[in-house]
């Protein structure tokens, strides 16, 4: 509760912040949940949820995997290694 300029106490103000911080809870819950269903629903929920939280997972796995295409390097860091194993198993290595 707020208390007023003349010592009165402020009803309106606290109704506000109450009503913030029980949405922030909220949000803070319907996270976490979600969170818990999509990384270990399948092992713990009945076979209907189990089976959506497993696709959810496999859903969001592989939308980030496709943000990233498969990327190659530009140059081949073990050309060389690859280049002497080459020459090693031809008969030697040319000097």
């Amino acid at each position: 509760m707020a208390v007023s300029e003349k010592g009165r106490l402020n009803y309106e103000s606290t109704a506000s912040e109450y009503k913030k911080m029980d949405r922030k809870t909220a949000t803070t819950w319907l996270i976490l949940l979600f969170l818990i269903f999509v990384g270990f629903g399948d092992g713990f929920l009945p076979k209907p949820l189990s089976t959506a939280s497993l696709q959810t997972r496999t859903t969001i796995n592989e939308f980030f995997v496709g943000l990233f295409p498969s990327w190659q390097p530009k140059t081949r860091p073990n050309a060389r290694t690859e280049k002497a194993v080459d020459n090693l198993e031809n008969g030697g290595s040319k000097r």
